[in-house]
């Protein structure tokens, strides 16, 4: 995955094709795939592509933030209970789990700041304005929802 993803153009993908774009959660998908092959002791590889997948995990959970931040007026156009949007914003939630448990983390701390923030400060940062409630609301529900699941699954450090 990580030959064919430079790591930029999330952004403007987003941008063209909004939130509800299947591809986009395929993408979160196949991000979250990485995890769990990251996660396989190295003898039982047998030939993945090597790397922690951290750096891209945050890259694109900073373009989901930052679309968030620049078009939160469409998203709160949009139904949250739409299971493509909702799928999308689990799988970030899952992503930055991951990240947070991450043996990069200092490195991930120095690079960026987002890896360092609970789900609530990237929510709250995101969304700070007092329309914004109800979407708040929706994205710090993923965390009552999947974050016993994650903190299992990723041992996340708080």
């Amino acid at each position: 995955m990580y030959y064919f993803w430079d790591g930029q153009g999330a952004v403007d993908y987003i941008q063209r094709n909004g939130f509800n774009d299947p591809a986009l959660l395929n993408f979160a998908l196949a991000l979250s795939v990485q995890w769990d092959v990251h996660s396989i002791p190295e003898e039982e590889h047998v030939d993945f592509e090597s790397g922690s997948p951290a750096f891209y995990s945050c890259l694109f959970i900073e373009a989901m933030f930052y679309s968030l931040r620049m078009h939160v007026q469409d998203v709160l156009d949009e139904p949250f209970d739409d299971d493509s949007m909702m799928g999308i914003w689990v799988h970030v939630f899952k992503l930055h789990c991951a990240v947070r448990s991450s043996d990069d983390r200092s490195w991930l701390e120095r690079n960026y700041r987002s890896s360092v923030k609970t789900w609530k400060e990237l929510c709250r940062d995101s969304l700070p304005h007092p329309d914004h409630a109800k979407l708040f609301e929706e994205l710090l529900r993923l965390e009552d929802v999947h974050g016993l699941a994650a903190r299992k699954r990723f041992r996340m450090a708080h």
